[in-house]
């Protein structure tokens, strides 16, 4: 479509006051409008003018009105059609609830951050202190998230203040920092926020990636979309969503909300829980339990995203297993109908009788701290405390509150054939998704009871490495309820494992076994063998100009074929000629969220940006020992972080230094494996001396090859004074999870800590100290293993330590002293 014709069809969507507006704010715009006056009569005189008098880029300045405007279904109309996207979004189609609030919340991010660089730095102390204020006085204590106001005070920049407020206001963030802008004394500020006419310019790539401003935008989005949809649930519904959600998360291995937390989550908090684990996919989550529901009039409200199909159940179980849930899904639907004749006064009296029976029992689950007096939560509660046996405990309470009707409906349906009873969508959906958590539960519990106590310490043991609070339980019932939890289907396969390490892999078999639902991997070649380097052609990056203080970025061209840079070891396959940046990123703030679902990084995290080109497969490399490390490609991933949140993606195959990716799109990558094992991993060495001192100082670092990790502990030695000591780095494999002692032969060598264990998501430092040093001495690294009958150990790593390696230390003499 010319662009005369589209925006002459877009513009004639405006009403005749519209219209006008438009006319006075695009009169502001330097690159659509020069010396002319828009004021012509109708629209087709404006855009031949505008078209006339523009440099070039008409189409983009009148988006930028129409932005100011908050006409998004006009700005989104003509980023469609002008990008030639006519079919993925009809003209004709108006963009989701949440692409407007998207689009919106980008446009106010940007004018937020041109409005606040006018601070000067005391103001913007001033104003971040305020803020401080503002969030704490209007947010209850239990939803306060203190750390993240001390990070505002301290240390937060102008793009971090930004995005906090994004994130704690969405919507009403112009609103909001207008407030504190008038308390700072910028009055000037506050009226160009609410009142301006200049364009929202794009902030450099250096200074705000324009992605990190879309992702905070998307999520700031989703939640304004969730809650006004959840706004319009009426409290039984509400209360109903909450129990449905549980169950949904846990089929999608998501983090459950704690129970105890049910009572008074309110729908900000439940959309707020639900955003900080899920991301985006909370979108797709909501829409399920609304159509649950049978609340497709909200549902509809909600874009369904591509990952739909194949996130909603990520595992396929067996028949035996399904069995199970077939016999549960029908008690969960005859007690669900039966107690649904009870009025509002005998359920609370079930309940009642319920709760001082519980208190006198072993029987205990999370779901019992919720005293939601619901017809549905004591469904729920019986199924998964008494699965079969759960008939008879109704009946039990049934015969004290003297409901003959009702415990002979339950006898005659007990004894009688399982048919369905003719309830609602929403009832058959919990029925399900009760039943299915029901029966993982009831086969977890059956399986744990066969340990002897010595075995189950051993489990708890092995098990503490995914929640503390793992460590600390005492029964059976209450380390499954936790992992499920926390793990949801997921923590069956988990426990299986578990099972394997203490050698009960005669009770990990019984476990329901399940298989993926996509194309099975392992007819794919996991390449254990690694393939031949000369079939990769090797290139050296180009170091883009940085500075001191920001970690480099690489840029790499080539044509089609194998390819492998030579600095990250990153590889390529492509068909033409493509061309791509890189650079390394650091992996706290992901280290947590990987460990809470069970990995722990195996590679460095690559933030990887194809420019021209496309990529066929690309190869990361990783540090991990491969001959310790059963099944490969089940036990490998790949974490991709992009604007929808963290997503794990299957590999298609693992070498001995490369985890493979076919047809991927590109973000931060990095490779991640299972928590489940202490594999053997690559190690570097890094070594660091305090000069101008008549002592040696050391501090030794044992790191995995982590460029962004390297990176970052150079900057705090060279900060604190420190230089470099560069010696070989060790030529083996070191295992993880165990002791390691630093030794040296230098009788006065004091060294802190004695021992450490190796991990990942640690520094692993030493502090060598040696007062008057005067000869060459040997340091060695020393692995310690428990036999069992006596511990033993290794050296893994040696390297002699000269005077002329820390030249400005360690010498009365001269000026250093």
């Amino acid at each position: 479509m010319e662009t005369i014709e589209l925006l002459v069809e877009t513009l004639q969507q405006l009403s005749l006051e519209d219209f006008a507006e438009f006319r006075t704010l695009a009169e502001a715009e330097p690159s659509l409008v020069t010396s002319s006056s828009l004021e012509a009569a109708n629209v087709r005189d404006v855009v031949d003018l505008m078209v006339k008098s523009s440099s070039g880029e008409c189409v983009e300045a009148v988006r930028t009105v129409l932005m100011k405007m908050d006409r998004l279904d006009l700005v989104q109309r003509l980023s469609a059609t002008d990008s030639g996207g006519k079919d993925e979004l009809s003209v004709d189609e108006e963009p989701s609830l949440l692409d407007q609030r998207i689009l919106k919340l980008n446009s106010d991010i940007k004018l937020l951050l041109e409005t606040l660089e006018h601070l000067r730095d005391q103001e913007l102390k001033d104003f971040k202190k305020i803020l401080s204020h503002v969030y704490l006085m209007h947010l209850p204590r239990k939803q306060q998230r203190l750390q993240e106001v001390v990070d505002l005070q301290e240390t937060a920049d102008l793009e971090d203040t930004v995005i906090f407020i994004v994130q704690t206001n969405g919507e009403k963030s112009l609103v909001v920092t207008r407030d504190v802008l008038k308390n700072v004394g910028r009055e000037d500020l506050a009226q160009r926020l609410l009142g301006s006419s200049s364009p929202s310019r794009e902030m450099p790539l250096g200074k705000h990636p324009s992605a990190l401003i879309h992702k905070v935008a998307t999520m700031a989005a989703v939640k304004v979309v969730l809650l006004e949809t959840l706004e319009d649930l009426n409290e039984p519904e509400f209360i109903e969503l909450k129990l449905l959600l549980q169950f949904t998360k846990f089929q999608r291995n998501l983090p459950l909300i704690r129970w105890d937390e049910l009572d008074d989550t309110n729908r900000t908090r439940v959309v707020d829980l639900l955003v900080s684990t899920c991301g985006k996919q909370s979108v797709e989550v909501i829409r399920e339990v609304l159509l649950d529901l049978n609340r497709t009039d909200l549902a509809l409200r909600l874009p369904e995203t591509s990952s739909a199909s194949k996130e909603k159940l990520p595992m396929k179980l067996n028949s035996a297993f399904l069995q199970k849930v077939e016999k549960l899904e029908s008690v969960t639907e005859l007690l669900l109908e039966t107690l649904d004749e009870l009025d509002e006064g005998e359920i609370e009296k079930f309940q009642t009788i319920t709760q001082n029976k519980i208190d006198h029992q072993s029987e205990y689950i999370p779901i019992w701290e919720t005293r939601l007096i619901n017809v549905r939560y004591i469904v729920v509660v019986f199924v998964l405390t008494y699965f079969h046996q759960s008939v008879e405990k109704t009946m039990d309470v049934l015969k004290q509150m003297k409901k003959d009707d009702l415990i002979a409906k339950l006898s005659g349906r007990s004894s009688g054939p399982k048919e369905k009873p003719s309830a609602g969508q929403h009832r058959s959906a919990l029925s399900h998704k009760v039943a299915t958590m029901a029966a993982a539960r009831q086969q977890l519990l059956e399986t744990l009871d066969k340990l002897t106590q010595e075995e189950f310490l051993k489990f708890k043991e092995s098990s503490s490495k995914f929640s503390q609070r793992l460590e600390f339980m005492t029964e059976r019932a209450e380390v499954i309820d936790e992992m499920m939890e926390k793990f949801g289907q997921e923590s069956v396969k988990m426990i299986n494992e578990l099972l394997s390490e203490i050698n009960r892999k005669d009770l990990a078999e019984n476990l329901q076994e399940t298989e993926e639902t996509s194309r099975s991997l392992d007819s794919v070649d996991c390449g254990s063998v690694e393939q031949d380097s000369s079939s990769w052609t090797k290139v050296d990056p180009e170091l883009d100009g940085v500075s001191p203080d920001q970690d480099p970025t690489y840029s790499l061209q080539s044509a089609a074929g194998h390819f492998e840079c030579s600095v990250s070891g990153l590889r390529w396959v492509c068909r033409e000629k493509v061309g791509f940046r890189y650079r390394f990123c650091s992996w706290d703030g992901h280290m947590e969220r990987m460990e809470s679902r069970g990995f722990r990084p195996a590679g460095p995290l690559l933030d990887i940006s194809v420019l021209t080109g496309k990529v066929m497969e690309v190869q990361l490399p990783h540090w991990v020992c491969t001959d310790d490390v059963p099944e490969l490609l089940k036990n490998f991933a790949v974490l991709h972080v992009n604007d929808c949140g963290d997503v794990l993606e299957k590999v298609t195959r693992v070498t001995k230094t490369h985890v493979g990716l076919a047809e991927p799109v590109f973000s931060l990558l990095g490779d991640v494996i299972k928590d489940f094992f202490h594999p053997k991993v690559i190690c570097n060495t890094l070594m660091y001396y305090q000069p101008k001192t008549s002592y040696l100082k050391m501090h030794v670092y044992l790191i995995p090859p982590d460029p962004a990790l390297k990176q970052s502990i150079h900057r705090e030695e060279s900060s604190s004074g420190f230089e470099v000591m560069k010696k070989p780095h060790p030529d083996k494999y070191l295992k993880m999870g165990h002791g390691f002692t630093l030794k040296a032969t230098e009788e006065t060598a004091r060294i802190q800590p004695p021992k450490i264990t190796l991990r990942v998501n640690n520094r692993n430092f030493y502090e060598v100290f040696i007062e008057s040093p005067d000869r060459n001495f040997n340091l060695e690294l020393l692995q310690t293993e428990t036999a069992r009958i006596r511990k033993t150990s290794q050296t893994v790593w040696f390297c002699e330590i000269r005077k002329d390696d820390h030249p400005k230390s360690g010498s009365v003499e001269g000026n250093y002293f």
